[in-house]
C-alpha cells in the first residue's frame, strides 16, 4: 500500500515537473519570475537597502551584526 502510494506520488511529481518545464520553455514562468522580482520585490527591497547604506550599514557591516 505504501509502496503504491510512493509510486503514484513519484508519477505525479514527474508530470508536474514536465508541465513546469513546458511552462518555462513557453515563457510564462520566466515572465512571472521577472515580473515578481522587478515589480513586486524590487520597489519594496531597494528603499530598505538604500536606507541601510545611508545609516552606514553596508553588506559587510550587516554580516558582522548577524554573526
Amino acid at each position: 500500500m505504501i509502496f503504491t502510494l510512493f509510486l503514484w506520488t513519484a508519477e505525479v511529481y514527474k508530470l508536474l515537473r514536465q508541465f513546469g518545464g513546458y511552462l518555462w520553455r513557453l515563457g510564462l514562468l520566466r515572465f512571472g519570475l521577472a515580473f515578481v522580482t522587478t515589480v513586486v520585490i524590487g520597489p519594496a527591497l531597494l528603499p530598505r537597502i538604500e536606507h541601510l547604506e545611508a545609516l552606514g550599514l553596508g553588506p559587510l557591516e550587516l554580516q558582522q551584526l548577524v554573526s
